[in-house]
């Protein structure tokens, strides 16, 4: 597993993406049909940013709910970024 840690200038922290593998990838493109575009990008970003739970969703929860919401569609492009292939 490749992970690459990306500075988040709206966490003040960094944040570690894994890189999919092309079987990865696959599976999630296979979710896009039967999840909406919100269920989407939690799932993307669930399998992406690896230290999403621990780390992340605390911050998260702690901000503004529109910084928040700002700060996950930055998130997810940065999962889209280094997996372009996953693009909802």
């Amino acid at each position: 597993m490749k992970l690459y840690q990306i500075y988040f200038p709206e966490l003040a922290t960094y944040v570690k993406y894994k890189a999919l593998t092309p079987e990865e990838i696959e599976m999630l493109i296979v979710d896009i049909s039967s999840k909406g575009d919100k269920d989407f990008k939690k799932l993307i970003l669930e399998n992406v940013v690896h230290n999403l739970k621990t780390d992340i969703a605390e911050a998260l929860r702690l901000m503004a709910r529109a910084s928040a919401e700002r700060a996950i569609e930055a998130l997810y492009n940065g999962c889209v970024a280094l997996n372009p292939r996953i693009r909802c």
